[in-house]
C-alpha cells in the first residue's frame, strides 16, 4: 500500500508498477491498510461470487500477514472497542511501547493464520490457474527495536506461507523480495515500503510469474 504522507502515489504501489512494467495485465488489485488474512479470505469469497469457479486469470497475488503477525497488547475484538471509544485510541498508541512489553502477542495466531491462508488460496485456485504468496517483510530497525522480538515472529508466519506452497508446489509458490531491510526500502517507521521497496517486490513478482511453470491442466 503507497503511503501518501511520505509523498507517494498510486503508481508507486508495486502492482501498479507490476502492470506499468508489462510483466503482468493487473485485473484487480485489492490494497488497504489494516488487512489480516480474515479480510483477505472474504476479498477470494467475494471475487469467487462475481466470477464463479472458471478461470477467469492465470495467478492471482496475495500480499498479507504483517497484521496477522504483528505483536499487540490488545486482542483484536477488545482494539475494535477501544477504537470506537472518543480520545482513547491516542492515548493507547503513546502508551503502546510500555504496553506491548507488558503483554504482547500475535494480533491472530499462527494457527489461525494457516487456517485461514489455506482456505483463500484453495478458493482463490478456483478461478485463478496459480496463487503467489508474498512473504511478509520482516521489520526495520526502528520497528524490530520498538516491537522485539518481532523479526523472529515474522520468520514464523513466513514458514507458514512456503509451508501452504509445500502442499501444491505446481500451483502455489512464494516471493521473497526484500532479504536485507534497510532505509532504502522501507520508511522510517520500520515497515512501510519506500518507492524503491515497492520496486524490489514488483521485481521479484514478476520474476516468479515468468519462471514458474504453469500447471498443464492451466495452460491455455
Amino acid at each position: 500500500m503507497c503511503r501518501v504522507s511520505a509523498g507517494q502515489r498510486l503508481a508507486h504501489a508495486w502492482p501498479q508498477q507490476l502492470d506499468a512494467s508489462g510483466a503482468a495485465i493487473v485485473r484487480w488489485v485489492r490494497s488497504a491498510g489494516g488487512v489480516s488474512s480474515r479480510e483477505v479470505l472474504a476479498e477470494v469469497r467475494q471475487i469467487a461470487s462475481y466470477v464463479g469457479s472458471v478461470r477467469s486469470w492465470d495467478a492471482a497475488i496475495i500480499q498479507v500477514g504483517i497484521v496477522d503477525c504483528a505483536p499487540r497488547p490488545f486482542g483484536r475484538h477488545l482494539q475494535e472497542v477501544i477504537d470506537r471509544i472518543p480520545g482513547l485510541r491516542p492515548r493507547v498508541i503513546k502508551l503502546f511501547p510500555l504496553l506491548v512489553r507488558i503483554r504482547s502477542r500475535p494480533w491472530v495466531r499462527l494457527e489461525q493464520f494457516e487456517r485461514t491462508l489455506q482456505l483463500a488460496v484453495r478458493e482463490a485456485l478456483e478461478f485463478c490457474g496459480r496463487v503467489v504468496l508474498v512473504e511478509i517483510v520482516p521489520p526495520g530497525p526502528g520497528l524490530e527495536a520498538k516491537l522485539m522480538p518481532f523479526a523472529e515472529t515474522v520468520a514464523e508466519y513466513n514458514a507458514a506461507l512456503r509451508g501452504l506452497a509445500a502442499l501444491d508446489p505446481e500451483r502455489v509458490t512464494t516471493v521473497r523480495a526484500l532479504d536485507v531491510v534497510s532505509s532504502d526500502v522501507v520508511l522510517p517507521d520500520g515497515h512501510h515500503l519506500t518507492v524503491a521497496g515497492h520496486t524490489a517486490i514488483a521485481a521479484a513478482v514478476a520474476t516468479a510469474l515468468s519462471s514458474a511453470t504453469m500447471p498443464s491442466e492451466t495452460r491455455g
